[in-house]
Parts: structure tokens; sequence; C-alpha cells
């Protein structure tokens, strides 16, 4: 929480992922609280944006809410594979979400962490998880978002070599634009 000022009540905040605002963040994390706006992050592991990933974030959503007087929106903040979860949490709370801001953001299982490695983490076959990629991918989940007209700005280098552009953040677009 924001130190040394009174906060207005719904608090407004940012919700951090994946696992942990570290030093590279800091900078950006300063900033936010200095403005009064909270910053939040709940570990939950490599869920690669698997269901039970999903329902410790609606069980934190909750009690920020209901508990510590967040707004009822949050600004998510996804850094690379934090996309996963937080955008497949998005696309079955769109109404708790105010704007998406990503950061090298991972959009699809596909690119990264791969099937395979996004398989284990669903406890599910490659062949489960890829018959089921329309309720796990987030890529494949926009509708909810571009239905509430939610507003996404994604930053996303063109070198990147571990989470492509092309696959992830340019991918979004097209799609986010094509649903309106």
């Amino acid at each position: 929480l924001p130190r040394g000022q009174k906060l207005d009540r719904p608090i407004p905040w940012v919700w951090y992922a994946p696992n942990g605002v570290g030093p590279a963040n800091a900078w950006t994390m300063k900033r936010l609280l200095d403005q009064g706006i909270a910053v939040a992050n709940i570990n939950v592991g490599e869920s690669a944006g698997n269901p039970k990933g999903r329902a410790v974030f609606t069980a934190f959503y909750e009690k920020l809410v209901s508990e510590q007087g967040f707004a009822k929106k949050a600004v998510l903040l996804p850094q690379s594979r934090g996309g996963l979860m937080l955008y497949n949490w998005a696309a079955e709370h769109p109404e708790s979400v105010q704007a998406v801001g990503g950061i090298y953001t991972v959009c699809d299982l596909r690119s990264y962490p791969g099937i395979t490695k996004a398989a284990a983490a669903y406890g599910m076959t490659e062949k489960e998880l890829e018959a089921q990629l329309a309720q796990n991918n987030p890529i494949e989940r926009l509708a909810p978002l571009a239905k509430l007209h939610v507003p996404i700005l994604h930053v996303h280098g063109d070198k990147d070599s571990t989470v492509s552009l092309e696959k992830n953040s340019a991918e979004l677009v097209r799609r986010y634009k094509a649903l309106g």
C-alpha cells in the first residue's frame, strides 16, 4: 500500500504477475505507490494460467476487494508468463478489469512455455490441452474483455528471443481488433 498517504476508498490498484515484484520493477512500482496506487501480487507458481492458479487469483481478488478496500476493477500488469495467468483470470472476470498494461506479455501457451510444459502445469496430456485451448489459452479468450471494451496496451520489443512478439502481443492486437 502507498505509505504516508491518506488513501481514498476504494483504493486504486495494479495487479502484477507473475510471481513477485523484483528489482527490475522497483522504478515502476515506486511511481505507482507515490501516486496513491496500491500494487498487488500473489505467487501461484509456474501455473501457466491453469484453473488452480486462477482459483487462487479469484480468492486473492475477493480478499483485496472485500477486506482491504481495493477498487472492484484492477489494472492488470502482466509481464512475460504473467500474461498466461492474468489474461486467463481476466477472461473469467472481465467486469473486474479496468485495463491491461502488458510487458512482453505471453498470450499463447503454444509459443511459451509450449504445449508440453503447459500440459504438465495443467495436469493434462498434450492432446487434452490442445483439445481444450479455447478454455485455457489467453489468445483464444479475448471476447469477454472486448465486449466490455477493456483497454489494452502492450510494450514488446521486436528482438525478444524468448517471447515472440509476432505470436503473442502482435497476435493479441490482431484478434482484439477483430473483436471490435
